[in-house]
């Protein structure tokens, strides 16, 4: 199994936050709601083009 690699992140004092991940040449977001960091969702594994575009628009709040 890869391991994973957070690269960027928002910040965990808001709700939901969120993660910018790798792990085996793909690239997804995690999105942490509530005051329980342990649940999770996590989008497709993507291409990094594609990971970073979305990453984009959650951070314009174009996304979430």
């Amino acid at each position: 199994m890869n391991q994973v690699r957070v690269r960027a992140h928002t910040c965990s004092c808001t709700s939901p936050y969120f993660e910018l991940c790798t792990a085996g040449g793909r690239w997804f977001v995690r999105r942490f709601t509530g005051g329980n960091p342990t649940v999770t969702t996590e989008s497709p594994w993507l291409s990094a083009r594609t990971a970073q575009d979305l990453w984009t628009q959650i951070l314009a709040g174009q996304a979430q």
